[in-house]
């Protein structure tokens, strides 16, 4: 049985609400003048993604600049495409994907402690935290490829776990599903080639 919490469903609904509000907020607010200036890695950054906006290059992996993981210049140059190869488009694609982070942080704790008494509330600290903590939302103004890892790596520990709990044929699909996106996780950032360590422990 689960024992989450005896507070109503909808507070948490609305409580989990209000910190996403707070991480937009945080995370949108004078998008792109806040950080001032471009740091020449974003610059960097915006002329491969405009570089696949284009068409000109559709890497699998960019050797430029040292070698670049290509997950997030796919997503921004989807933005350029919009937006044009602008900085808002650069840091509005670091911008949503670290607002998705916070959404999957919360899935992903469910998962992890599914059927723990306040497993609710447990979440809704662990993602008010996230959304408030200086270095994520720093990567999250920045047009810097690090901010898809947390997001790749929530996904995929969200979708595995609830593979385990479920078994059988829904759980197959789920730890099916979360293969690709473990296969994913590693088009982030080069950090995440350690992320098959601790979920093999």
């Amino acid at each position: 049985m689960d024992h989450t919490t005896r507070a109503p469903r909808w507070l948490f609904a609305v409580a989990l609400l209000l910190v996403l509000a707070v991480a937009a907020a945080l995370r949108l607010y004078r998008l792109p003048d806040l950080p001032l200036g471009l740091h020449y890695d974003e610059a960097a950054n915006g002329i491969l993604a405009g570089e696949i906006a284009t068409g000109a290059k559709l890497p699998v992996f960019i050797p430029s600049y040292t070698g670049k993981e290509v997950l997030f210049f796919y997503w921004t140059a989807l933005w350029m495409r919009l937006l044009g190869a602008t900085p808002l488009a650069l840091r509005l694609s670091a911008a949503l994907v670290g607002l998705a982070t916070v959404t999957a942080a919360y899935w992903a704790v469910r998962e992890l402690l599914h059927g723990y008494r306040g497993v609710s509330g447990i979440a809704l600290l662990a993602v008010a935290f996230l959304a408030t903590s200086f270095w994520h939302l720093v990567l999250s103004r920045y047009g810097f490829r690090a901010v898809t890892q947390p997001l790749m790596q929530a996904l995929t520990v969200a979708a595995l776990w609830r593979g385990l709990r479920l078994g059988g044929r829904r759980g197959a699909f789920w730890l099916v599903f979360a293969g690709p996106l473990c296969g994913l996780t590693a088009s982030t950032y080069l950090a995440a080639r350690a992320f098959p360590v601790p979920l093999a422990a």
